[in-house]
Formats: structure tokens, sequence, C-alpha cells
């Protein structure tokens, strides 16, 4: 193999070609005997991975300092990657929940981290060649795991990795979602079929290119499917202005290896009963439920984004704002996480790669003309599927993606290398850098690792908790986990708001309460459930007017939470206050007309203040919803 820079391949090269196929491996499959798939977002591994690059990080900036030297590659990549880091810094001032945002760009930063590990020590095209028979490899292994879990769960090798109630109605293999398969499907699927037209030897590669469109196509998922047709029809279309003679050569076998997809997606379109062409025909179906659903997301997307326009709400602050999922598109994530200042970052970002991939496509071999290719097809078909999906927040992607940026211009050696190598300038700085490089990986490892086990402990009380009823001993443990969960990880939402209802229910007022304001803190206008069930446990204690006050709270935070109503409905009942009573409970049934128990209660309200017929109305209706409800049909008998 020839060198892409003439220099010896040095010992922090070998480390990172056999880290990048560690790094790819942990990604797809994770610590495959540890934990479940869980989307392909389970922590092992995102803990693993950011653990290696940022061990091999340390490992390259000490050794570098050590040495003296004091440059960096020189990319046109590089101020628009770090531009982008600035926006979504700046962005955090405004999030309303700014953990949240940091915890995100921790996580951009290691893939940058990433990207310019790659860059700065990748100069043998052996360690490229071997990154892309791993990923061809493992791509290939899913994609026969994949079509087996389809054919019959009793195939599946991998079934240790899934829950025993698991559906394969779709193939999705090890990233446990149909729509993260097909897509990163479309992200491989340009390096196989491209080598396949290049090398002599084609078997493996059109194994692999066959294996992997009878996934894409198993997955269903009409997103992968476009951003797969519009990446080839972009690998076809480059390679025919730079290298024409590939196709000349390979005509015969790129018609009939398209025709061939053609045709085993007809063979399969019929042994599935024709839900292939439904699922295209419905790509141009505006009605279609899902297309509304993406649509009302990005309606929401750009509601969220009139707040901010310039900055955004903060990075990763979406779902908080706007208590929803992720967008399904991730321009407009983008646009109004970061605001305008971002997207046009990112765009920078893009624009720039393809420049420096497409220059880089003038000045080498006819080898890495083709790799460099296969690389923009791959980044292309990720860009289309990012229309639609967000596979910029998926583990898996995120490796390949800022993998095939690095490796992109190392193809070409397109920056410089400033090597600085006097030590004596250097002075102390050249022993305290290193330190303080390995000193600060060690600690953001310890945290990676420190957020792990209070998801663990989460994991393990979660689980513990559908038994807690059995006995005080599995109520106590049950409690300790989620204590520790909380301890181990204080900014993570989901595990605060789930340990104050559990400390709140079992009796620990003093913790529940402060773990409620926290989670409230990092979780704005939340579902109230832990303030009702702080309300709950006063009144069962006999603290009546601490669960007067604390509903009454709940309501004024959250105006249309029916319960609070329904539960003052029903205190002031009790408390024989009929006036306040029926306000309360009237609001109840107004916000949620359909509930059968808020017009019960709201039908004893009316029975005890002597209006009869607000009384049966309330009944009547109750009764068309829960036509069965016992107590409703003995208020029917004593009202007639």
């Amino acid at each position: 193999m020839k060198e892409i820079e003439k220099k010896d391949t040095g010992f922090m090269q070998k480390i990172l070609g056999t880290g990048l196929v560690l790094l790819l491996f942990l990604s797809l499959f994770g610590v495959i005997f540890f934990i479940l798939v869980d989307n392909n977002e389970d922590i092992v591994r995102l803990c693993s991975v950011q653990t290696i690059i940022l061990g091999l990080s340390a490992l390259w900036l000490a050794g570098k300092f050590w040495k003296g030297e004091t440059g960096f590659v020189q990319t046109s990549l590089n101020i628009p990657i770090l531009i982008f880091l600035l926006t979504s810094l700046i962005s955090i001032i405004r999030a309303t929940n700014p953990y949240q945002g940091f915890s995100e760009l921790f996580n951009l930063s290691i893939y940058v981290l990433f990207y310019f590990l790659i860059v700065n020590n990748i100069r043998d095209e052996k360690y490229i060649t071997r990154f892309i028979t791993a990923l061809l490899v493992l791509t290939t292994v899913i994609s026969i795991h994949s079509i087996l879990q389809c054919i019959s769960p009793r195939l599946d090798f991998l079934w240790f990795m899934f829950p025993p109630d698991a559906s394969f109605s779709r193939a999705s293999s090890v990233f446990g979602n149909a729509d993260f398969l097909g897509g990163y499907l479309a992200m491989v699927f340009p390096l196989g079929f491209s080598l396949f037209l290049f090398r002599k030897r084609k078997l493996f590669f059109c194994i692999s290119s066959v294996l992997v469109f009878l996934s894409l196509l198993l997955t269903f998922t009409r997103s992968a499917w476009v951003s797969w047709a519009i990446s080839v029809c972009f690998l076809v279309i480059i390679f025919l202005i730079y290298r024409p003679e590939v196709i000349k050569k390979n005509l015969v076998w790129l018609t009939g290896g398209l025709l061939g997809f053609i045709l085993l997606a007809l063979i399969l379109n019929f042994i599935k009963g024709g839900i292939i062409l439904s699922r295209v025909s419905a790509i141009f179906n505006w009605g279609e439920y899902n297309v509304q659903v993406r649509f009302g997301l990005w309606r929401s997307a750009l509601e969220v984004f009139r707040r901010s326009p310039i900055t955004g709400v903060g990075l990763d602050n979406f779902k908080i704002v706007a208590q929803g999922c992720r967008i399904h598109n991730e321009y407009l994530q983008i646009l109004a996480e970061t605001g305008i200042l971002g997207l046009i970052a990112f765009s920078w970002l893009i624009f720039s790669y393809f420049r420096v991939g497409f220059k880089v496509l003038e000045s080498i071999t006819p080898y890495r003309q083709v790799l460099g290719i296969a690389f923009m097809s791959s980044v292309f078909a990720m860009l289309v599927d990012s229309l639609f999906c967000f596979p910029l927040h998926r583990l898996s992607h995120n490796v390949l993606f800022w993998a095939i940026l690095g490796l992109t211009v190392a193809l070409g050696n397109t920056g410089r290398v400033e090597m600085n190598t006097d030590t004596g300038k250097m002075g102390t700085s050249r022993i305290l850098l290193p330190a303080g490089i390995v000193a600060g990986c060690v600690f953001a490892i310890f945290l990676i690792w420190r957020s792990f086990t209070g998801v663990y402990y989460y994991q393990k009380g979660f689980d513990m908790n559908r038994y807690a009823d059995r006995s005080q001993e599995m109520r106590e443990k049950t409690r300790q986990c989620f204590e520790k969960a909380a301890h181990l990880a204080p900014f993570h939402y989901q595990i605060q708001h789930d340990w104050a209802i559990v400390a709140i229910q079992s009796g620990d007022l003093e913790k529940g309460k402060k773990a409620m304001q926290w989670s409230e803190r990092l979780y704005p206008d939340r579902l109230p459930d832990v303030r009702l069930n702080l309300g709950l446990l006063y009144y069962e204690k006999g603290n009546f007017e601490e669960a007067e006050k604390t509903w009454k709270e709940t309501i004024q935070k959250f105006p249309s939470c029916a319960r609070a109503y329904f539960y003052l409905g029903g205190f002031y009942i009790n408390r024989n206050k009929m006036g306040e009573a029926l306000k309360f409970c009237s609001r109840a049934v107004e916000l949620e007309p359909t509930n059968s128990e808020y017009l019960k209660l709201l039908a004893r309200v009316y029975f005890r203040t002597g209006n009869m017929p607000g009384a049966r109305d309330a009944v009547s209706k109750g009764l068309a919803i829960s036509p069965d409800d016992q107590e409703l049909l003995n208020m029917q008998k004593a009202l007639r």
C-alpha cells in the first residue's frame, strides 16, 4: 500500500487504526452480553465509545505535547466545526435546561475530537481500507441477522440481546428500530457498491451489497429507501464525471445489479402481500398518518424557533420546551435549538466537506477517488435521511458520519502539518500540558461512568418496582436504588422525576419535595404527577391544609391539569364545601369531558346540592362512556 503522506507509520496511527474498528463494533453491538438493545441508544454503547475516544485523545495529545509538537493538520473543515460548536454553546445561554444542553454539547465535542484524531493521525491507506472492510463485514452480519429475524425468531443468533416479547415484523437487528437500521444501511451501501464496481474481485462486495439491500427493503422504512435511491443516483453521477471508465467497464454489472435490485424488490413485494409498493405509493400521500405526525412536529419546531430565532432555545432542549420527541428533521431540530446561527454553521460545515471532497477527487489515485466518491455518497445518504429522521442523534450514525468526514480529508492530505519540536521553548508546559490533558480525560471518563452507574441503578430500581408491593424489604430496596440513581446522575431529569415519586410514595416527604423541586428546574412544565402524588400523601397523613395548598399550587403551575381540579373537588366534598366542590368538579369535566370518574364526582355534587337534573345529566354522560360502571348504575337507579 502507498502512503498518503511520506512519513513512517507511527505508534499512534497503529493504535488508532485498531481503535476505529473497535469503535465501529461497540457503536453497533455494544458490550453485547451486558444490556438489552434499546433503540441503539443504550448507555453501555455510548459510555464505551466515549471512553475509547477520550483515551485515544489523551494518548495522542499528551504524547504530542511531550514531544514538543504543537502543530495540527489545517483543513477547510476546522473552522466550520469549531463555529458549529460555538453556536451550540451560545444556544445554551438561554436554554430552559442548560444541563441537558451541556450534556449534548459534551457528546458533540467527543465526536469532533474523534474527527481530529483521524485527520491528524491516519496517514496510511491500509488503515482506511481496514476500516471499510470492518464496516462492510459488520454491516453484512447485521443484515444477515435482520433477515433471519424476519424469517423466523428461531433463527435469531443474537436472541440474548432482545426482550422475550420483541416484535420483528420489520427488520431492525441490533438497532432495535427499523428506521434507524434503514438509515444506517443507506449510508453503508455506497461503500460496498462502489468497491463492487471498482474491484476485480467482486464476490464479497456483491454479496454484501445484495444482503444490505435486502435488509434495507425489510425495514420497510420509506425515508431510508428515498435516501438510498438518491445517494445511488448521486454516486453514479459523480462516477460519470470523475471516473467514467469505471461505469463503462462495469456497465453490464451496473445495469444487471440495478435490474436485480428491482426484481428482488418485486419478488419480496409479492411474498409480503404488496406491502413494498404500498409503502412506496404512501410516500406521496400527504394525508397518511405518519406523514401528518411529522408535519405536526415540523410545525412545532417552527413555533419553537420563533421564540428565539437567532440563538435557539438551547441544544437538545426542544423535547423539554415542546414536551415532544425528536423533530424527525435534523435541520429543523438544529434551527429550533441553535437558531439561525447554528443552522448556518452546520450548512457551512457540510458545504466545506463536499468542497474538500471534490477537491480531493482531482488529485488522488483511482482507488482513493473511488473511496472519496463512496464517502461523499454515504454522507449524502445521511443528509437526505436527515430530512425525515434524526441520524445525528444516533450513536452508530454519528460514529460513521464523523469517521467518514475525517477519512475523506485523510485521503488527500488536504491540510498541512505544522510541527514544532523545540522542546526548550515549551519549558514546563512540556510536562504540565500532557499531565493536564490526561487528568482532564480521566475526569471526563469518571463523569461518564458515574452517570452510567446512575442509569444502571435507575433501571434496576425500575425493574424492582414491579414487585415492590410484595414485601417491605423489596420496597426499601427499590427506594434505595432510585436514591442512588438520583445521587449519581443529578442532572438526569427522568431519574430525578421518578425518584421524587418513589420518595413521596414511600413517605419520605423531605427528600421527595427536594427531588420534585429539582426535577421541575430540570424539566419545567412537565406533567404534574409528582405534585399530585405529594398532595395525596399529605391527605392520607391527615395534613389537609398542605394537601389543599399543594393541589392549588399544581393548578397555578399547570392550569389545564384536570386531575388537580378533580382532587380538589373531592377534597371539598369531604369538607362539605359544596360551592367550591362544584366549581372544581365542573372545571375537571370541562377539561376532560370523556372521563367517567370526573362525571361521577360531579353527579355527587349535584345530588348533594339538590340539583337532580344536573345529577341525571352527569350520570347519563358517564354511563355513555362507561356503561358497566356499577356505581353509576346505582346512582341512576337512585335518581329515578
